[in-house]
């Protein structure tokens, strides 16, 4: 029901009917459009890591609680860098690991 009926108008008219009615609303943004969104910007939510002859821009920590305490030291490792060790962890065998590789389940 809820659906139908704000698939009657568009986003704007609902949000400007909720404000009147002093309800706390924002939009549901898709991921693109909320990390370049101003209220991001102003956020620093987006903190880019420079070194390695490249800039990589990550998701920062979305709470403070000082100015700078938040920093980056090192990028993330590389997908399926740490695979091995993880599969090894949780008590997979050497053997297990080399046939999920095999057969391209794990990187």
């Amino acid at each position: 029901m809820f659906r139908e009926r704000f698939a009657s108008n568009t986003t704007e008219h609902w949000l400007a009917r909720l404000d009147q009615q002093d309800l706390l609303c924002a939009p549901v943004l898709t991921l693109a459009e909320a990390l370049g969104h101003e209220q991001t910007k102003a956020n620093g939510t987006v903190v880019t890591l420079n070194g390695e002859g490249r800039s990589l821009p990550l998701v920062g920590t979305p709470l403070t609680m000082a100015e700078g305490a938040f920093q980056l030291r090192r990028a993330p490792p590389a997908l399926g860098v740490d695979g091995q060790a993880i599969l090894s962890e949780a008590g997979y065998s050497a053997e297990r690991i080399a046939a999920l590789k095999r057969t391209g389940i794990v990187a």
